[in-house]
């Protein structure tokens, strides 16, 4: 059998369809390990222990500077025994310091840099640490000793996942309407495994063999809230690119597919990098593992990781699924939107920005047959609820239709609004932006983008849940000119919902070829007139299908015309 290779369009947009779980993220289901929670008041980061009555210090008491970790793993034991080195700088003097690792990660020591072991006390992922007085200014390195305990051996499960943070952080300050964020910081995992074995992370990494064992150095020098644990039977591509290295770590039934996806990854993250934005990381590894049922892709900074049976030659290539996951390295990784509210922008924005993707790479044809499934999913909630309620909605089916779907379909609109070039500038403004992205921060810069007011468009698209339907009739009359010219009138009308949008029409002519126009849609009803060569033969409303509406569009055809109040 020849190796798997990218179809051409053609056959592509035939097997593009992907499973009903596409897209589907941690935030929707149960994480691999632990799952991302809304922020709780548990403290500030690294914030010393304080007496009630006493004023309470200004800042954090420690920053970190950087972790390193060593994993020793057995292949024959459910547990993963763990060493991290956590250097911090001391911001201000204090005696008690306050860090957090995972409750089901089974701390056995920690100890200063001298080896002295410290005593601490732990409620739930929250660690108090007692240690002799640190000097601010001091930067320090503490070593915890823990280990990570799993469901089965690693012989028998073939795979280990850590996601969520394994291993000792501090958090940012909690905010009830924001996912929990960790203060990010450079990262290094190292692992002595024997063969066959693979440790895999982000960043990049250096291997050294010997008697019949591999160990792994990973780095990633990019400080960030989380690095990924992978380890399980993989075989590897990888390319150096403009962009960085990219690497594919697949399953050895699927050998053959690693170039391509290697290909893949580097022409997506290539065309992320021109239209929004140039990212520091400069390495981009995939990883094909078993996923919760409920997902297909979930992404860290650094990695995606992929359901193994998306990565098969018996399924069609994931084209939207894999753009969509290396858009998070933009949208959450680097571009941070941290309200639970703001999902829309969330998922909506990776998800449009795969199918921005595909039409660069593969034509307007694909790009639009995933728009119009992306429609079709958003109009399937019987009782859809406002974008702008984000992750709080009644349903993991609303989440997914609305936040990731009719997120995309509403981008897609607004690209229409504001024209393709201040589309574009809007993505590379929140990707220079340097604050996190909420929806107000969204509507602002997209008006001051677009040099006016966009109200009409975002509290109909999202704050209002409703979707409307078009009913249009038209007629036509001869004008009496030197020219023969005639006068199409018709009127739109709106049910369901109340938007204004600029809607394409396209009438074919008698005589002539396709005339298209722009006919503003107006609440209730907008009557509208289209001045033509040639007598019409039929109408064609939003002939591109851009606009996201409910059922089919009834067209008539009436006499005499309609519009300027003669509306039969």
């Amino acid at each position: 059998m020849e190796p798997y290779s990218i179809a051409s369009p053609a056959t592509i947009m035939k097997i593009t369809r992907l499973t009903a779980k596409t897209l589907v993220l941690a935030t929707l289901a149960a994480s691999l390990a632990a799952p991302p929670a809304r922020a709780v008041d548990d403290g500030t980061f690294g914030a010393a222990a304080q007496n009630p009555a006493s004023p309470r210090p200004q800042g954090p008491a420690i920053t970190p500077q950087r972790i390193d970790f060593r994993v020793e793993v057995r292949p024959e034991l459910p547990t993963a025994l763990i060493e991290a080195d956590f250097t911090f700088r001391v911001e201000r003097t204090t005696e008690t310091v306050s860090v957090f690792l995972r409750p089901d990660m089974n701390l056995d020591a920690i100890e200063d840099a001298d080896g002295v072991p410290l005593t601490y006390r732990r409620r739930r992922s929250r660690i108090r640490i007692s240690t002799p007085s640190l000097a601010a200014g001091d930067v320090t390195t503490w070593r915890f000793r823990y280990r990570a305990t799993f469901d089965a051996p690693l012989e028998e499960s073939g795979q280990i996942v850590l996601t969520t943070p394994w291993y000792p952080h501090l958090r940012v300050t909690a905010d009830p309407e924001e996912f929990q964020r960790f203060v990010p910081m450079p990262m290094s995992i190292t692992a002595t495994l024997p063969d066959p074995w693979v440790l895999v992370a982000s960043g990049t990494n250096t291997v050294r063999k010997e008697n019949g064992a591999t160990t792994y150095v990973w780095r990633d020098s990019v400080p960030n809230q989380t690095i990924p644990l992978v380890i399980g039977r993989f075989v590897e591509d990888k390319k150096l690119a403009t962009v960085g290295l990219a690497r594919a770590f697949l399953d050895h039934r699927n050998r053959s597919l690693t170039k391509s996806y290697v290909e893949y990854i580097v022409r997506v993250a290539t065309f992320f990098s021109e239209r929004i934005g140039v990212l520091d990381r400069r390495s981009w590894n995939l990883v094909a593992v078993d996923l919760p049922e409920t997902m297909s892709g979930l992404t860290l900074p650094g990695m995606t990781l992929l359901d193994v049976d998306a990565v098969s030659r018996d399924m069609a290539f994931p084209y939207r699924l894999l753009a969509h996951e290396i858009a998070h390295q933009w949208w959450n990784s680097y571009i941070e939107i941290p309200r639970a509210r703001d999902a829309w922008l969330r998922e909506g924005l990776p998800t449009y920005s795969s199918l921005m993707f595909l039409e660069n790479e593969y034509g307007t044809r694909m790009m639009r047959q995933e728009l119009e499934r992306s429609q079709r999913i958003a109009l399937s909630i019987a009782s859809p609820e406002p974008l702008e309620i984000g992750f709080d909605m009644s349903s993991p089916e609303a989440i997914y239709a609305l936040n990731y779907h009719k997120a995309a379909a509403v981008l897609h609109m607004l690209r229409q609004v504001m024209g393709l070039d201040k589309f574009i500038d809007l993505n590379r403004a929140l990707h220079d932006l340097g604050e996190d992205v909420t929806t107000p921060v969204f509507v602002r810069l997209a008006e001051d983008i677009f040099a006016g007011d966009l109200s009409w468009f975002f509290n109909a698209w999202l704050r209002s849940a409703e979707v409307p339907s078009f009913r249009v009739r038209y007629g036509y009359e001869r004008v009496e000119t030197e020219m023969p010219r005639y006068e199409l009138r018709g009127v739109i009308e709106q049910q369901g919902a109340t938007i204004r949008y600029p809607v394409r029409m396209r009438v074919s002519l008698e005589a002539a070829p396709p005339l298209e126009t722009t006919v503003w849609i107006e609440p209730g009803s907008a009557d509208f007139s289209i001045s033509l060569p040639s007598p019409p033969t039929g109408l064609q409303f939003d002939p591109d299908g851009d606009l996201l509406y409910r059922g089919e569009v009834s067209v008539e055809f009436v006499d005499p015309p309609a519009g300027r109040g003669q509306v039969p």
